[in-house]
């Protein structure tokens, strides 16, 4: 993630600047009496199960587990990941779907370069709100092709999407 500049107006910079810049660890840029701009980078990076996907950053999704062919990821839902009815958009819905998939796929192989999705269905059983669970499930695992399912659940356990996809496994050029 680049670093972006945010400018806040404040009452106090010394007070400001003890909070941004020694408590939050953020430089400082251009400021002045009545406003702080300071720089935010990301502190921590964080990998999905091994990859750096910033998509996924972009979400707030958290991987739970990869091993055996399953996986789970979670989705707290905020304002932005919402369609016109407040509920979450059905390309939030097939992203997190398509990652599970995925994320099982490279677990059934212990194949840590990736994969790439040749297809994928989807179907909405009930508008998906609050936490949602991505469940991904390697229904066939081939050399060079897995066969996948991905469920999401909410808070109250219910299924509210399903999917199936196609997934290639992404080979170096000796394999």
């Amino acid at each position: 993630m680049h670093p972006f500049h945010l400018a806040f107006p404040v009452d106090n910079l010394k007070d400001a600047r003890a909070f941004y810049g020694d408590l939050l660890g953020c430089p400082e840029g251009r400021s002045s009496d009545e406003w702080i701009e300071s720089i935010i980078r990301q502190i921590m990076s964080k990998t999905y199960f091994g990859l750096e996907i910033p998509f996924l950053d972009v979400l707030g999704v958290e991987p739970e587990f990869a091993e055996n062919g399953h996986s789970r990821i979670r989705l707290h839902l905020r304002p932005e990941l919402l369609n016109s009815f407040h509920v979450a958009h059905g390309g939030v819905v097939m992203s997190i779907l398509d990652f599970a998939m995925a994320a099982a796929a490279r677990s059934s192989h212990e194949h840590i370069l990736g994969v790439i999705t040749i297809d994928m269905t989807t179907s909405f059983l009930r508008p998906s709100k609050g936490i949602l669970i991505a469940e991904g499930k390697v229904l066939k695992a081939g050399s060079t092709v897995n066969y996948c399912e991905g469920s999401i659940f909410n808070e109250a356990g219910q299924l509210t999407a399903k999917s199936t996809g196609s997934f290639m496994l992404r080979r170096t050029k000796s394999q």
